[in-house]
């Protein structure tokens, strides 16, 4: 069982990291990492970018067992999910304060491009009234 898992789960693994793009360095260099430090890896791959999604895959193909593996991922997104919800929360929140200025001045622009569009508009139809007038003269005479 052990030759199969080694055998087809690194080539599944291989396979993997070339459709996303992952060089087999970098791909090695994952397995070592989670060869290394096991469930505690799979743990610590939540917070890696491009380990993240790599993390199960490596760990099968390396023979960490199902129940460490589960209990790995479900406290590494415990952890991991209300980091990433704070943090956004945080930086949309300071950002408001910073950024007011712009939505105030976006909403003036926009509402001048518009009455702009609008004054536009007549103008062109109040000149195309005026050349058909014309043309209308120049032909009755």
């Amino acid at each position: 069982m052990h030759e199969v898992r080694a055998r087809y789960g690194r080539r599944a693994v291989t396979r993997c990291g070339q459709r996303v793009h992952v060089p087999p360095h970098r791909l090695e260099a994952m397995q070592r990492f989670v060869a290394r430090h096991g469930s505690f890896g799979v743990f610590i791959a939540r917070f890696v970018a491009g380990l993240r999604f790599l993390a199960g895959p490596l760990a099968g193909s390396l023979g960490l067992r199902p129940v460490p593996f589960v209990t790995a991922n479900i406290l590494g997104a415990l952890c991991y999910v209300p980091l990433m919800v704070a943090g956004g929360y945080t930086v949309g929140y300071e950002f408001r304060r910073h950024v007011s200025w712009f939505v105030r001045a976006e909403r003036t622009v926009a509402k001048d491009l518009v009455l702009g569009g609008i004054l536009l508009g007549l103008l062109f139809l109040g000149y195309r009234t005026l050349a058909r007038r014309r043309e209308g003269r120049s032909l009755s005479s």
